[in-house]
């Protein structure tokens, strides 16, 4: 499916309701969902946040693991566990060492200490991670 300015949002519509009829029934052995450039919004103020919170409860149903990456990954924290994002006083951006705390067959060939690049200018604090009970 190729988005342009061209394609009307009708045509849109068609497409995205054909994906999810496709897809809503099957089981996934991984899912990824990436971010998006809205980590100043609250997240109910994100236009397509009802359709995310729908693909968050279709992860828990027909998907064995799930990644969210950037911005989806606090969108996932605030959803199921209810932890906020914090805005943070200036843009973070860099490549940052990451802590393997558990294998999980989606990080399966991850060495124990792994890079990944950011740019943002929100994050989840680990205290609220922590503190969370699950």
């Amino acid at each position: 499916m190729i988005f342009n300015k061209r394609i009307n949002k009708i045509a849109i519509a068609i497409e995205i309701i054909t994906l999810h009829n496709e897809v809503k029934n099957r089981r996934y052995d991984g899912f990824i969902v990436t971010g998006a450039p809205v980590e100043m919004l609250d997240f109910e103020e994100v236009d397509y946040w009802e359709e995310l919170c729908e693909v968050f409860d279709f992860c828990n149903t027909n998907v064995y693991s799930s990644f969210f990456i950037c911005w989806a990954s606090q969108a996932a924290f605030y959803y199921y566990y209810g932890i906020p994002k914090q805005i943070l006083p200036e843009k973070l951006f860099g490549v940052f060492s990451h802590r393997l705390i558990r294998n999980r067959d989606i990080t399966q060939g991850f060495d124990d200490i792994f890079y990944c690049p950011h740019s943002r200018r929100t994050e989840n604090r680990a205290a609220d991670i922590v503190g969370c009970p699950d």
